[in-house]
């Protein structure tokens, strides 16, 4: 039976390890999973722990790794599994996921909820460019749509807000003009929103 003897075990950054075996391959395992399945220099394993041994590190580092960005911000499903997949195989990225969606760390309906208000509310995208973002983010347009509805959001009225930030009937040229009109359609603003946000601003300045 094959077996694996570890030989030496070098520090390397944060919690990993540089696990040197007797035929001289350097794995690099955690410290969790090393303490809590008391490996250490001399330790012999069979070719099967070995093997089991190495996927729980693969599964602690990916949780470790979505934790790390949960603290910095919010993911959806779909965006975390990606994430995680860039440094662990699809099965542990996954499950590592669906473990924290389980959990509530992760939350698409909540996530979809929170972007609306930032995307809309705070920034004052249209509709569809929130939408757009959203998706970018793993969103189901079921979680998106659904967002949507928690909020009233009215693209003619956001539109409405940005030429009154931009000055728009405090100028007669045309020139100027246009340029504002078109800075609002690159802004992701439909033509027909953007000339019935300008109908009404020039309804309210006369």
């Amino acid at each position: 039976m094959n077996e694996r003897k570890i030989t030496a075990l070098r520090k390397q950054r944060g919690r990993l390890y540089c696990v040197t075996l007797a035929d001289g391959e350097e794995v690099t395992l955690d410290s969790k999973t090393l303490d809590d399945n008391g490996v250490g220099v001399g330790t012999v394993l069979t070719e099967t722990a070995w093997e089991q041994l190495c996927d729980l590190c693969e599964q602690n580092r990916a949780r470790e790794k979505a934790l790390w960005l949960l603290s910095r911000r919010d993911y959806s499903v779909r965006e975390m599994t990606g994430k995680l997949r860039e440094t662990a195989d699809r099965e542990v990225a996954a499950a590592v996921s669906a473990r924290l969606e389980e959990v509530g760390l992760i939350n698409d309906e909540r996530y979809a909820e929170r972007l609306v208000r930032e995307y809309c509310l705070v920034r004052q995208y249209p509709m569809r460019r929130a939408e757009q973002k959203m998706r970018e983010k793993g969103l189901s347009r079921e979680w998106i749509e659904a967002a949507f509805e928690t909020c009233e959001i009215d693209d003619v009225q956001l539109a409405l807000a940005h030429l009154e930030k931009l000055c728009y009937t405090d100028t007669d040229n045309e020139e100027t003009r246009r340029k504002l009109r078109d800075k609002l359609v690159r802004y992701g603003f439909s033509y027909e929103t953007v000339r019935t946000a300008i109908r009404i601003a020039e309804e309210n300045a006369s």
